[in-house]
């Protein structure tokens, strides 16, 4: 569907004529029930009604903004709709408008059958089952509704390696640390892409070491391939993060971008989004959970920042590195942005072009260590790019498992806990008692050393974050040793540190690892 199509059913529509003929529903007092399975009836036969996590909605037109965005529906607009989309006959009354109870009861409901499910929208094509092309209007396998100009995207008539050569020049202005680095920022271009057909995908983060690296510009150039990227600042309270991350999936944005972060990216809500095809939480509209898609391109930028805890394996890192005193003062031989604004048509069906290639080379699969919860993602990206001679694009990713200043304290924390107190179980009332003034070079010195660094506020320990924290690590194990959490008795909740139980053989084997 054309975008000024789109704009033109999304506006107000003509009353009936005369000569046309609208269904109609009989309202008697002595059926209540029938009345309003009739009125679920007739809403499914109105094209603006879509729903979505529970909720009826319809994608408006802003043309002030060039846009569409996906709005819930009130209960005067859905009476608005019901009186445009069928007849109200009310007896010897005559015509008139649904009752209040009726579309009350309609709104309750929860689920339509008749209703087309609206997962988000589409603002370019992308690629779906069995690898066909994703084009404009209502598509009922990816639930997703095209907004955009099908005429803008033509077909890419060179070969898969010709359009990969293209998509790296197009960015080969950019100083990649690594070539791991490049071959991650191609797979975001098509991960931003794909982004609508895929159940789940990660995140990307953009860093560098310096100022005027070109991260934000990166960022927004890898955004524009999804439909533009929505700048929003992140939160330092995870409840906060909760509601950012909220607020652009229930938008229905193609990409966000978080920039600026001047902190280790970390976030429990945004963990659990990336890992799932869908989200929910309770809005203040409604005061109920409502479930949205997480098919959303999540990206963010930072100096000298990583993803940490549980988002070190569910972000993809871009390192830039321009090894000069002044990044800023370097002169890109091309705009890549502004190309891609100007023709993302072109540049859509040549990251399409590149999938593509894979699938019609019968989807050979090289051996890559497996990156859990992103299996389609791992096809679709990753496979097409080591095809073609990249990197693979998800090593950074696999790379930074490992990277966890969690892990690296926990590590730390159980060594020392395991020599002072032998495997005895320790209270954390009697933690922070028994270290308070401990000397620096013994191993109580150095478990306060560390419970500071988790939680030291106005002067003293935070014992409610520190207990969070250590719940959140309980049963990780590092160097041999886990930390195991007791039963609560009238002291407080012990905490003792004992060796890993060994796995066996047999389990190693079955799952390719040996140890923990």
């Amino acid at each position: 569907m054309r975008v000024g199509v789109l704009k033109g059913e999304l506006g107000a529509a003509a009353p009936a004529t005369a000569g046309e003929m609208l269904p109609s529903v009989d309202v008697t007092r002595s059926d209540f029930a029938k009345v309003v399975d009739d009125a679920a009836r007739v809403l499914g036969g109105i094209p603006e009604v879509y729903q979505r996590g529970g909720e009826l909605v319809e994608v408006i037109a802003r043309p002030d903004r060039g846009d569409v965005m996906i709005q819930p529906i009130a209960a005067s607009r859905l009476t608005y709709l019901l009186a445009r989309g069928c007849r109200w006959r009310h007896g010897d009354q005559g015509d008139g408008m649904p009752p209040e109870n009726v579309v009350a009861s309609l709104m309750a409901a929860g689920y339509w059958p008749n209703v087309r499910p609206l997962a988000g929208l589409l603002y370019q094509p992308t690629i779906g089952q069995g690898g066909r092309i994703v084009g404009d209007g209502y598509d009922a396998e990816t639930m997703r509704l095209g907004v955009f100009d099908a005429a803008r995207f033509p077909v890419y008539e060179g070969t898969a390696a010709e359009g990969l050569a293209e998509l790296r020049a197009l960015l080969a202005g950019f100083a990649w640390a690594s070539p791991l680095d490049e071959s991650a920022a191609v797979g975001a271009a098509l991960t931003a892409v794909l982004r609508p057909a895929l159940p789940t995908a990660p995140a990307f983060l953009v860093t560098a070491p310096d100022l005027g690296s070109g991260k934000t510009y990166l960022a927004q150039v890898i955004g524009q391939f999804a439909g533009g990227a929505m700048l929003r600042r992140w939160p330092r309270q995870e409840d906060e993060c909760a509601k950012a991350l909220f607020a652009a999936l229930l938008e229905g944005r193609p990409a966000v971008l978080f920039d600026n972060l001047v902190h280790n990216w970390a976030s429990e809500s945004l963990a659990a989004a990336l890992t799932s095809p869908t989200y929910a939480e309770r809005t203040m509209a409604t005061h109920r959970s409502v479930e949205v898609s997480t098919a959303c391109l999540i990206l963010a930028g930072g100096n000298n920042v990583r993803a940490v805890a549980d988002l070190a394996r569910r972000v993809v890192t871009i390192r830039l590195d321009a090894r000069v005193e002044c990044p800023a003062s370097r002169q890109f031989s091309s705009d890549p942005l502004n190309e891609v604004t100007l023709n993302r048509g072109r540049w859509v069906m040549l990251a399409l072009k590149i999938v593509q290639g894979w699938i019609e080379a019968g989807r050979p699969v090289a051996k890559v260590p497996v990156v859990g919860s992103f299996g389609t993602w791992s096809d679709l990206v990753r496979q097409p790019l080591i095809l073609l001679g990249m990197p693979d694009p998800a090593a950074p990713l696999l790379s930074g498992m490992g990277d966890d200043p969690d892990r690296e304290m926990l590590e730390r924390l159980v060594v020392a806990w395991g020599e002072s107190y032998m495997g005895a179980p320790v209270s954390l009332k009697e933690l922070l008692k028994w270290t308070e003034h401990a000397a620096p070079a013994s191993w109580e010195g150095v478990i306060r050393e560390i419970l500071e660094e988790i939680a030291f506020e106005r002067g003293e320990v935070n014992a409610r974050k520190v207990g969070q924290w250590l719940a959140r690590n309980a049963g990780r194990v590092v160097a041999g040793k886990l930390l195991e959490k007791g039963e609560k008795t009238k002291y407080g909740i012990p905490w003792r540190v004992v060796a890993a139980p060994l796995k066996s053989t047999a389990t190693a084997g079955s799952d390719g690892e040996a140890g923990a």
